[in-house]
């Protein structure tokens, strides 16, 4: 059977010098991402950015641009995403949001101390969004969304 392709979604927040990032639990230990997770059928990847970082932040995020688009695939298991990358900044706290991944630690790092922190990297793309952040920025209306 052939391995089914994720879609995953994530955004870069800088604010200050420092990037948003999360440490989150998983088989292999506490690792620091960008927030991001899966698409959602029937949403837009705009719209499942910000729905991820309101999320695991419960900060609204106003996406900004588009980075790039990441293709990741695990021989360990199997595993295949596509991964989206947009670029944000953190709008309002909402409060009333009950956290939906309370597993789940935001810090604010700088790009040395994510660097620092290689060996903690969830994967190759968590560096890399950050790298393409700093070259370059689509408009966000680069990733088109069609439902028929």
């Amino acid at each position: 059977m052939p391995v089914q392709i994720k879609i995953a979604v994530s955004t870069v927040i800088e604010k200050d010098g420092k990037f948003l990032m999360v440490e989150e639990p998983t088989n292999d230990g506490i690792r620091i991402n960008q927030p991001s997770g899966r698409l959602i059928f029937g949403e837009t990847p705009q719209d499942g950015a910000i729905r991820e970082v309101l999320d695991v932040s419960k900060q609204r995020v106003i996406l900004t641009g588009f980075i790039s688009a990441y293709q990741l695939m695990r021989e360990s298991n199997g595993a295949a995403f596509i991964q989206l990358c947009f670029c944000g900044k953190v709008g309002s706290v909402v409060p009333e949001v009950v956290k939906d991944k309370n597993d789940i630690h935001c810090v604010w790092l700088t790009h040395d101390e994510i660097i620092f922190r290689k060996r903690e990297h969830r994967n190759p793309m968590v560096e890399q969004c950050i790298l393409d952040y700093k070259a370059h920025v689509l408009p966000i209306s680069a990733v088109k969304a069609f439902f028929i």
